[in-house]
This record gives structure tokens, C-alpha cells and sequence, in this order.
């Protein structure tokens, strides 16, 4: 297991601790899932990416199984933003949020979009003003680099869009720290 201890330093002077890991975090209140459960949740999640017009049907298909499972919700929502059906991935995301709150990347996916459709009162009340991830999900010390890398990034096109560039640049920086790497990473500097 890898684990990361990141340290973020807000202003007014606040210190937050927590952990990042690399390795698969189950989503709270998720049972654990049967086998072929878990290959369809796999299956599904390339075929949102590859072909989302056939994804959708099914995942439908697999929402109205399995309606606890949120990875499906966020795979729907995936496929449709393939599609550039945004209205439809926002509604989704928006319900997904609704269902599953303690599911990380569905409030993010739902957050992404808030801002992308240029929503920001909304995101900024969703988000509480872009507050660190570990004040939003209080009762987790962990967070998978996934959804860190997703919530730093929309911080920083949040931050570019409503015009304070020095914000941006700041959750750019800590971006930069964590996945210096990541494509996510590369993609946000277009912000700046």
C-alpha cells in the first residue's frame, strides 16, 4: 500500500492533515460486491469511455439492478459527458450527489460540471467555498489520488473562471505536488 500524508496550508492560517492513497477505497455504504458484480462495474466503466451510446442502455439496465451501486451513476454520467450530453450528465450527477453523498467522485463529477456549465454559486455552495476535501468528507482520513487530483483541478478552474488567478495559481501549485504527472495535472494548466 502507498500512502501519501499531505499537508495543506490555508489562509487565514489553517494546517489540514490527511492521507493519499493508490489504493482502491471502497465507497462508504457500499456492501461489498458479488464477483460478477464487480466485473460489470469494470466492463461498464470502459464501455462508458469507449462507446458511450452503448454504455447507456445498459447501465440503466444495471442502475435498476444494483440501485446502491454509485460507480454506475457515475459511469452514466461519464458516457453522457462523452456524448456532450452536459444538461443530461448534470442532472444525473446532481441525483447521483442526492443519493450517494459520502460518494466522493459523484459530488465531484457533480461539481465539475456545476462549474463547467458556469455555475458557481452552486458549486461554491456545494463545495463550502472550495473548502479542503477532508472538511467536506469529515469522516474520512483517506483519500484515493483520484479524488484529489479531480477536486484540486476543478479548484483551479473554479478559481481561473471567477478571476482570482492568484487562488488558481495556489491550488495549481498543490496540484502540481501531488500528481506532477497526471494528465489532469497538465490539463489544468490551460487555466492559468
Amino acid at each position: 500500500m502507498i500512502v501519501h500524508n499531505l499537508t495543506i496550508i490555508h489562509m487565514p492560517l489553517q494546517i489540514t492533515r490527511f492521507k493519499i492513497t493508490f489504493d482502491t477505497l471502497k465507497p462508504p455504504n457500499v456492501p461489498r460486491l458479488p464477483t460478477v458484480v464487480q466485473e460489470e462495474v469494470l466492463r461498464l466503466h470502459a464501455l462508458a469511455q469507449t462507446k458511450p451510446e452503448n454504455a447507456i442502455p445498459q447501465l440503466l439496465d444495471a442502475i435498476k439492478k444494483h440501485p446502491r451501486v454509485p460507480q454506475f451513476w457515475n459511469y452514466l454520467i461519464v458516457a453522457h459527458r462523452h456524448l456532450h450530453n452536459e444538461e443530461e450528465a448534470c442532472r444525473l450527477a446532481e441525483e447521483c450527489f442526492r443519493l450517494f453523498p459520502d460518494y466522493v467522485i459523484g459530488m465531484l463529477a457533480y461539481l465539475e460540471i456545476l462549474v463547467r456549465l458556469k455555475e458557481y454559486k452552486t458549486a461554491k455552495k456545494l463545495s463550502n467555498n472550495f473548502d479542503q476535501l477532508p472538511n467536506l468528507f469529515p469522516k474520512r482520513t483517506e483519500f484515493h489520488i483520484s479524488e484529489v487530483v479531480s477536486y484540486t483541478a476543478v479548484g483551479v478552474m473554479y478559481f481561473a473562471e471567477i478571476g482570482e488567478k492568484s487562488v488558481a495559481k495556489s491550488w495549481y501549485d498543490m496540484l502540481v505536488k501531488v500528481a506532477p504527472d497526471s494528465p489532469i495535472t497538465r490539463q489544468a494548466r490551460q487555466y492559468l
